[in-house]
């Protein structure tokens, strides 16, 4: 368990650069993150088999996804992300689903902080929307696990 006023202090330190959209409305006991740059053919796949784990209390898990690409990313990868968020926005999966939108224009991870600023962002948001107990359990995937 994480002590409350090291957490605290490293949120203080570390603001959210970007909002979850949708806004959540609660906290959760596990989050999974997932970083997808360019993933909108795998991650439909991906999130339909979170969809379909068998769990205690599947209400207790928060899925975030970060669509992410820097600024300098090629037509194909801005447009795939686009196509990405739109899919996000209109997801009809029983999960409790949220995404964190670097990729749109102004919103662009750095080049040289790639994937594991990608990750970062939604470690940092997960960090603020979990339970502070003792089996809070935070997961990253690949935008292609299954």
């Amino acid at each position: 368990m994480v002590n409350s006023k090291v957490l605290e202090k490293y949120l203080r330190r570390n603001p959210l650069r970007l909002p979850l959209t949708p806004k959540a409305q609660r906290t959760f006991t596990h989050a999974v993150v997932i970083p997808a740059c360019a993933e909108r053919k795998f991650l439909p796949q991906t999130l339909e088999s979170l969809a379909a784990c068998e769990l205690d209390n599947e209400s207790d898990v928060a899925v975030i996804v970060v669509v992410n690409n820097h600024s300098g990313a090629s037509v194909e990868v801005r447009t795939d992300n686009q196509d990405t968020l739109k899919y996000l926005s209109d997801c009809s999966l029983r999960l409790n689903l949220f995404y964190i939108d670097a990729a749109s224009a102004g919103n662009e991870i750095s080049q040289k902080g790639g994937v594991g600023e990608a990750r970062k962002l939604g470690m940092d948001c997960a960090l603020r929307l979990l339970e502070p107990v003792e089996s809070a359990l935070m997961f990253c995937l690949d935008a292609d696990t299954v």
